[in-house]
């Protein structure tokens, strides 16, 4: 018989809980095949078996059966039904608590255990409390003898820091010992999986990764966060992470005198917090170094070369590379052709990214500037001038190159060689490879970038960076390293506004020296390993790496890129653009011609009132809600994001299975990023006024358009909602905030109102740009500035009593929009009518065009809806 017991808290996962004094909630769905759908609910028996830990006298408490309203089912199963079930357990110990759940069927029949029936182990929860503080040495044990550990001041309230270091001597790498981490719970790691990509590592128990981490993290028994954070690039110096039970140090120095083992140690309450404590200290470190600061650089970043607008244009418009959809035989030809097929197929691009195979080459060297005289026979400038002829919406076009020039450097004897100083150098072992020495470099980087300017290229996409670090011989690594990082910053700051892309640039020499102060405009740097639309078996783990990522990048100087995918890849397409939506970063598509997933294209981009196809990019960079979730486990990815600045209007929450198994868990609005921090900062700004009031927030899910409606953040464990993902599987959740208006029908009361954004994309919400509501005791308007036309999804608490389409009003810039553009639904989504709703749709597109409407001199809509 199948049968199906999931909990919240999660079975198989440790949760961290603050000490209040209050029960905790725990809530269990119990999920039954159809043929046992026949049970009543009170037939059903759920009980918590539970112990404190390390006391192996283990004692149960039932559930009781709780308000089938309560719970809304995603992806609910037609021969499945899930009954519900909660109980507040008082404990009141400080030693965590261990759990499971077993259930069954009625009181004479036997017990099951929610484990034999799924993969999830027990459940655990750490109670922590916020005053308990700690000095260094309890945070390990087996300190080495000459570690010194230096509290500073940390720039984020209860989070503590400290500077350690050790001396290391000249050319050499050795380990310094930080010891056993003190009752560790659980960890992860962000490792060099090689030269230039970075990844995750998680466990629990005994702290142990198998390569060299440039950061990690864990949280010990106490509910304390410990963040390390190794320290790079300051002086000759770069130093990774290992641990195999004991943390150690792990540095190599490059300089020719002793110098020092460097980290900074965070602990806090917060995962997220701790680590951001490190990253402002790691700035401060930058600062006081002079490493990203000098004349040059000022003069450039305040160069009027560089334009203020482009950030918006290079992050937020569509981009099409060429790598995959083209491969590696690029001709003009081939470009041209693959960028007719996007137009055909009413895919308007804004960028153009064309990668790798375009230069001249002589046996995988670089011999000068101009692109291949075969495959590009009318030379780059001519190419670039009928692509922005051709297809004006096209507004940037951008070049790959190596940081070298090309793989394997400069060719000898071609152009760039006889022009600019060249030296053999020795890299991957005593093989020779010829580059332009350090003193030239600038020159190179200069006279490059005014060639690519000239012929209309305004960004690059500079790759093979590890290379730097690839070099034999460690004066040679150092001298190279900062000449060519600097050249590059300077000439693309200069000739491009800094539209860049770092790739093949995980590495804590180009971080530190980059990327981690915020000294000049934000670059795009690639955030993980290449797409691979080829294995099968790489797509989960691509968006898991890139999620987990981002406990590290969503701290520099810029967006992270999850790389190019393709649009029409079955069935991974829609979990790459899910992926690509949350992640606050650019979007690439490399379809190959004549396969294309359009639908999905528009899911992920809209068009803006000027006509030019956006992307719907969240106001962050999207981070996990665990970092301590391991690859292919029981649990489900979840990412968050926000939109609406701090105002909070939306809180955007992502779920992917990248497990091999279905899952289904159990979310609540405690699990949205952002929502409860906010909550938390209104309240202590609002003390002296003394105005406590609940904010309500309505759920709507992208997928099946689900929506659930007036959750409170006094009570945000009463409204649950249950999720079953397959694998490879993925959700897009938008909880919006509301905003009290008056009652329709009984005058007295209240309702309430706000707006899901653009419900047919994937990250509507991002389309918004501000909500105005002005109750009245007559009526009530919800006025919405958009940066994008599509459906915009209005939710009014109180549809279902009453109200219809001739009940209110809707207006586009003050003049009605035509009736047929407007309709309620249910939770169903675009295109589903019907009375009993929640939710008003307006096609602001659609009226739009009816309406004859032009964007002026705004490229913004403002849409009305005024309610009687």
């Amino acid at each position: 018989m199948y049968a199906l017991a999931v909990c919240h808290p999660p079975l198989g996962a440790t949760t961290v809980v603050e000490q209040t004094g209050k029960p905790i909630r725990f809530t269990a769905i119990l999920e039954l095949a159809e043929q046992r759908q026949d049970l009543s609910g009170e037939e059903l028996i759920v009980e918590l078996w539970y112990g404190e830990d390390g006391n192996s006298n283990w004692r149960s408490a039932r559930f009781k059966h709780a308000e089938p309203a309560n719970l809304t089912v995603i992806n609910k199963s037609e021969n499945r039904k899930q009954r519900h079930f909660e109980l507040d357990l008082k404990y009141n110990k400080t030693t965590p608590l261990n759990y499971s759940i077993r259930f069954k069927l009625a009181e004479d029949k036997p017990w099951m255990w929610a484990k034999e029936h799924s993969s999830s182990n027990d459940g655990r929860i750490i109670l922590w409390s916020p005053d308990t503080l700690h000095t260094f040495d309890t945070l390990f044990h087996g300190l080495s003898g000459d570690l010194t550990a230096t509290p500073v001041c940390s720039q984020v309230p209860g989070v503590s820091i400290w500077n350690v270091s050790a001396p290391i001597g000249p050319h050499s790498t050795e380990n310094c010992t930080l010891g056993i981490p003190t009752d560790l719970e659980r960890f992860y790691a962000l490792v060099k999986l090689s030269s230039p990509w970075m990844g995750p590592r998680q466990g629990s128990g005994s702290c142990s990764f198998d390569r060299e981490a440039l950061i990690m993290g864990y949280v010990r028994k106490d509910g304390k966060h410990v963040c390390v954070l190794g320290v790079s690039a300051l002086d000759d110096c770069n130093t990774y992470i290992t641990a195999d039970k004991f943390v150690q140090l792990r540095t190599r120095n490059d300089g020719g005198t002793v110098q020092t083992h460097k980290a900074i140690v965070a602990m806090g309450n917060d995962w997220k917090k701790t680590v951001d404590a490190a990253f402002l200290r790691a700035r401060e470190m930058v600062r006081a170094s002079g490493l990203s600061v000098g004349p040059d650089l000022v003069e450039a970043v305040t160069n009027d070369a560089v334009d203020p607008q482009w950030r918006q244009e290079w992050f937020d418009g569509l981009a099409y590379c060429t790598w995959n959809g083209l491969g590696r035989e690029l001709t003009e030809d081939r470009i041209l052709h693959a960028l007719k097929d996007l137009s055909e197929n009413g895919i308007k691009v804004s960028t153009l990214i064309i990668d790798d195979n375009w230069q001249t080459l002589i046996n995988r060297k670089w011999d000068k500037f101009e692109a291949d005289p075969v495959m590009f026979p009318r030379g780059l400038k001519a190419t670039v001038t009928t692509i922005k002829k051709t297809y004006p919406h096209i507004k940037h076009v951008a070049v790959w190159h190596a940081m070298f020039g090309y793989w394997d450097g400069i060719a000898p004897g071609g152009w760039i060689d006889s022009t600019y100083k060249t030296k053999d150098y020795k890299w991957h072992g005593g093989h020779d490879v010829r580059l332009v020495t350090p003193e030239a470099v600038g020159s190179l980087y200069e006279d490059f970038y005014n060639f690519l300017s000239s012929c209309g290229i305004d960004g690059v996409k500079t790759d093979v960076q590890a290379s730097l670090d690839e070099l034999d011989d460690g004066t040679a690594r150092q001298a190279i390293g900062r000449a060519y990082q600097d050249a590059f910053k300077l000439s693309s700051l200069k000739y491009f506004g800094r539209k860049v892309i770092y790739c093949m640039a995980m590495q804590p020499f180009i971080y530190w020296h980059a990327l981690i102060s915020h000294d000049s405009p934000p670059a795009v740097f690639r955030n993980s390993d290449d797409f691979f639309p080829d294995i099968p078996d790489s797509h989960n783990w691509h968006i898991f790496a890139n999620a987990m990522n981002t406990i590290f990048t969503a701290r520099l100087n810029g967006l992270p890129d999850w790389d190019m995918f393709q649009s029409s890849l079955t069935p991974y397409g829609g979990l790459h653009a899910a992926a690509r939506c949350i992640s606050g970063g650019p979007i690439y598509v490399t379809d190959t011609p004549g396969s294309h997933d359009v639908d999905l294209i528009k899911r992920m981009s809209a068009t803006d009132p000027r006509g030019n196809t956006v992307i719907l990019r969240p106001d962050c960079v999207a981070q996990p809600t665990n970092p301590f979730v391991e690859y292919n486990s029981s649990q489900l990815l979840r990412v968050g994001n926000t939109c609406g600045g701090r105002s909070g209007t939306s809180s955007l929450l992502a779920a992917f299975n990248i497990s091999d198994y279905p899952i289904t868990e159990i979310l609540t609005l405690n699990d949205f990023p952002e929502i409860f921090s906010r909550k938390k900062e209104k309240l202590e700004e609002e003390e002296e006024e003394g105005d406590g009031e609940e904010t309500r927030y309505a759920i709507r899910a992208f997928s099946s358009g689900a929506v659930v409606g007036e959750v409170s953040t006094v009570t945000p464990n009463d409204t649950i909602i249950s999720i079953t993902l397959p694998s490879s599987g993925w959700e897009i959740l938008t909880a919006t905030r509301l905003y009290k208006i008056p009652a329709k029908l009984s005058g007295t009361g209240d309702a309430y109102i706000g707006t899901f954004g653009l419900t047919n994309n994937l990250a509507g919400a991002a389309a918004v740009l501000s909500v105005h509501v002005a109750p009245t005791v007559k009526s009530s308007l919800c006025r919405v500035t958009l940066k994008a036309l599509g459906v915009l999804g209005f939710y009014v608490s109180d549809l279902a009593e009453g109200r219809e389409v001739t009940d209110m009003l809707v207006t586009i810039w003050d003049a009605p929009v035509p009736i047929e553009t407007v309709w309620i639904g249910g939770g169903g989504g675009v295109g589903v009518e019907g009375k009993g709703g929640r939710v008003v749709f307006v096609d602001v597109q659609k009226a739009w065009t009816k309406m004859g409407l032009s964007a002026g001199w705004s490229s913004q809509v403002e849409v009305t809806l005024r309610l009687d």
